[in-house]
């Protein structure tokens, strides 16, 4: 078995309305992983990542990056776990669009010249270079988007959350953030996906895992267990499309 670099042990994690928490879950990722984690609204998924790079602290239970804990270098856990929100106008500070993904790595020093050569690497490789100059408030939402996974892969993480990436994007600009999140994967990133929309990326994914009422329900590999998706309240898979399965996974 694959080793993994990610292991939660038993996190639980409360509001004070006693509604959206979760309990109990234990969960390991390998790198190179491509898990996709469904549920129903109110499931726990959001509370879940937030946890992963330390945005939630979990009331029990532990976390840890290649055996160490993520709370004892908050800065390391957040450059090796990177986080793209269902809404990407909250996660822009950028008066352009380079200033944008210049931020985290002005934040930790970088020298200036490979804050410059990273930054316009990235940019380019996302097909937002052109746009340099420009406010971001300017992008459509699918550049949007795209926008903010610049911001984290020139941090270099190794694990990309994303959370609901495909929320209120029209078809191309759907396509082609799954094009690009593809090409993520490809190179060796390791991905967890939160969505709804498991019909986008099921075959592109190693595992799937279910969420209901604050527990992981299901898990296994995405071609055996998205067949089942129905039985926990989600849109039913539709199977018109070959997936590659594997046996193996985490515990």
């Amino acid at each position: 078995m694959t080793e993994s670099f990610l292991d939660i042990d038993g996190i639980s994690h409360g509001y004070s309305d006693g509604e959206g928490g979760i309990f109990d879950i234990s969960f390991s990722m390998a790198r190179g992983e491509f898990v996709v984690l469904a549920g129903r609204n109110g499931s726990g998924k959001t509370t879940f990542i937030r946890h992963l790079n330390g945005l939630l602290k979990p009331d029990k239970g532990r976390i840890r990056l290649h055996g160490n804990d993520i709370f004892k270098d908050i800065i390391r856990t957040r450059q090796t776990v990177g986080m793209v929100f269902q809404d990407a106008d909250t996660q822009i500070v950028g008066e352009t669009i380079f200033d944008e993904v210049a931020f985290g790595p002005e934040n930790l020093g970088w020298p200036r010249r490979r804050i410059d050569e990273k930054v316009a690497e990235t940019l380019n490789r996302l097909d937002l270079l052109r746009f340099r100059d420009r406010h971001p408030a300017t992008l459509s939402g699918g550049e949007k988007r795209r926008l903010t996974i610049a911001g984290i892969l020139v941090m270099d993480p190794e694990l990309i959350v994303f959370d609901e990436p495909f929320a209120n994007l029209d078809f191309p600009a759907t396509q082609d953030l799954i094009r690009q999140i593809k090409a993520i994967h490809r190179e060796g990133k390791t991905i967890l996906m939160a969505t709804h929309d498991v019909d986008m990326v099921i075959e592109h994914a190693d595992r799937l895992m279910i969420m209901a009422e604050g527990k992981i329900a299901a898990q296994g590999p995405a071609g055996k267990l998205a067949p089942e998706l129905g039985r926990f309240g989600l849109k039913p898979w539709c199977a018109c499309r070959k997936i590659q399965e594997s046996d193996q996974w985490p515990a």
